[in-house]
């Protein structure tokens, strides 16, 4: 199925390790405490990639969108559903980071995937579609580095770093 939805709003190349849902398995099934520190420490990098690239979200004339995920992977070893698992630690954070409101079916109407093989190392690229025609395209390359390109258009909006002792996240808007 090809998404037919309206608007480009931002696409985003996050390069950073995500685990697949058999990795997260074993994980846990050593430890149960360990899988959930794995979720946080990837939601973190992906979230400190997303705020050194992206400072704001998605502006609210953009609701509902539809989200297209185009995962580069090196082989065909691992099944396309176990890689699409990874979905979850990139909205957990595009929420944590700001970037949008909510993951649920209000905010996130429709879902696509894509695959391509042969990659020089995985990677996932994330477009995110309104059928809102007041929203400008906007395009960034996020790595684990931190290394970003800077988007040529603004929308509204500002997203802030959680605090890594509390995850809580600051009031940036106070001096």
């Amino acid at each position: 199925m090809r998404l037919t939805a309206g608007k480009k709003v931002r696409s985003i190349k996050i390069k950073a390790k995500i685990p697949t849902l058999n990795e997260v398995i074993n994980i846990e099934r050593r430890n149960r405490f360990a899988a959930a520190k794995l979720k946080a420490t990837t939601e973190a990098n992906i979230c400190s990639s997303l705020l050194l690239a992206v400072r704001t979200s998605i502006p609210e004339a953009a609701y509902p969108i539809h989200t297209s995920y185009t995962w580069h992977r090196k082989d065909k070893r691992t099944d396309p559903s176990n890689v699409a698992f990874g979905i979850k630690y990139i909205e957990d954070a595009l929420q944590t980071a700001g970037m949008i409101r909510n993951d649920g079916p209000k905010q996130i109407e429709r879902i696509s995937h894509h695959f391509k093989y042969g990659a020089k190392q995985n990677w996932v690229e994330l477009t995110i579609y309104s059928a809102s025609s007041s929203v400008a395209d906007q395009e960034w390359q996020i790595t684990s580095s931190g290394e970003s390109s800077t988007p040529t258009a603004t929308s509204t909006g500002n997203a802030t770093a959680p605090d890594s002792a509390t995850g809580k996240h600051a009031d940036t808007s106070k001096p």
